[in-house]
């Protein structure tokens, strides 16, 4: 936390209490998010693990579907961080 309260100040963003949950919170939900999918693009994922391997997502869709999702998450989140900072005037 010492490395991320550096960081973070440096680029001025302060923590506060209620920060670090939404920060641990993004930490877990991006992470996992990652490993789903990555479950849908390569058959070696382990979904499981330590159990044997398993991985039902593989092939359900393929790389374009998976990257063009990617890809209008991005620009979808930043058309909502300008909205925010335009529009509403907010300290994002």
């Amino acid at each position: 936390t010492l490395i991320t309260k550096l960081v973070l100040s440096r680029v001025g963003f302060s923590l506060g209490k209620g920060s670090r949950k939404i920060i641990f919170a993004s930490i877990l939900i991006s992470g996992y998010t990652h490993i789903i999918l990555d479950g849908f693009l390569y058959s070696e994922m382990n979904l499981v693990w330590p159990l044997p391997r398993w991985n039902p997502l593989f092939g359900i869709f393929g790389h374009n579907e998976v990257y063009g999702f990617c890809i209008f998450s991005f620009l979808a989140g930043l058309l909502l961080y300008i909205v925010r900072r335009i529009l509403f005037r907010e300290k994002v």
